[in-house]
């Protein structure tokens, strides 16, 4: 716990302080108090521009992820039908004589290899 004689001197340094300050302000010239409240107003400017810019930053950030996510679904949907196609083609091609198969089985093979088929 402080003492009364601990506040007076935390109050009396907080008081010269802030006296030390308004004292520095009245000496200014009003030339030099008009260019620090000025740039004061253009840091302001530039503070709400850039909060302005991070604002819009994050919206197309959020409309990238939302376009990135139905890309992605088309991507599977094609993936699908692509592989449905392809299987289709296979059961036609089966369906055929077995010399004919066998070299319907290496084009198979050689789209496995290439990464065509997963």
């Amino acid at each position: 716990m402080l003492n009364l004689s601990e506040l007076l001197g935390i109050r009396n340094r907080f008081q010269s302080k802030w006296i030390d300050f308004f004292v520095a302000w009245k000496n200014l010239p009003k030339k030099e108090i008009k260019r620090l409240t000025d740039s004061n107003e253009a840091k302001d400017v530039k503070i709400n521009h850039y909060k302005k810019q991070h604002e819009e930053e994050k919206e197309e950030i959020i409309e990238l992820k939302n376009e990135n996510f139905k890309l992605n679904n088309l991507l599977d949907d094609l993936k699908d039908k692509f592989k449905k196609a392809l299987m289709f083609l296979r059961n036609k091609i089966f369906s055929i004589n077995d010399d004919e198969r066998e070299m319907y089985d290496v084009v198979l093979d050689d789209m496995a290899d290439e990464g065509v088929l997963d």
